[in-house]
């Protein structure tokens, strides 16, 4: 998965864009973005940026008509969690048990109450 950081200012705006709206042509996505700019950009311009985020896999697309439609390969949420997931993997080193572990030993070490408002919140996404 590609991280946001390395994508630049203006990947990251239309990747932004592209969450929000849920699927966008490009003509859409210009529309938004114009609309918060000083300076408008050129449709030429977006459609570039909008075939590297497909190119990286951020962006899926379908031709309708003359135009394609693009739409997030995952959900703002989704990306962020595999994010998570691979930062800790990294850090850590293992699986997601012993991550989590590692997790809730650093909660309990700061707070002891931190740990007990976590599993009640996966209690309640029925995640335990």
């Amino acid at each position: 998965m590609i991280d946001m950081a390395e994508l630049g200012p203006l990947q990251k705006e239309i990747m932004e864009t592209v969450w929000r709206l849920r699927k966008a042509n490009v003509q859409d996505v210009l529309a938004d973005v114009n609309a918060r700019r000083k300076e408008s950009l050129a449709y030429t311009t977006v459609m570039t940026v909008m075939t590297q985020l497909w190119e990286k896999g951020l962006l899926s697309r379908r031709k309708l008509g003359k135009a394609y439609v693009y739409r997030p390969t995952s959900d703002r949420r989704g990306y962020n969690v595999e994010r998570i997931r691979e930062f800790f993997s990294s850090l850590f080193g293992a699986g997601e048990t012993v991550t989590a572990s590692h997790i809730l030993d650093a909660l309990e070490d700061d707070d002891p109450a931190k740990v007990n408002e976590l599993v009640k919140e996966l209690k309640e996404r029925n995640y335990i």
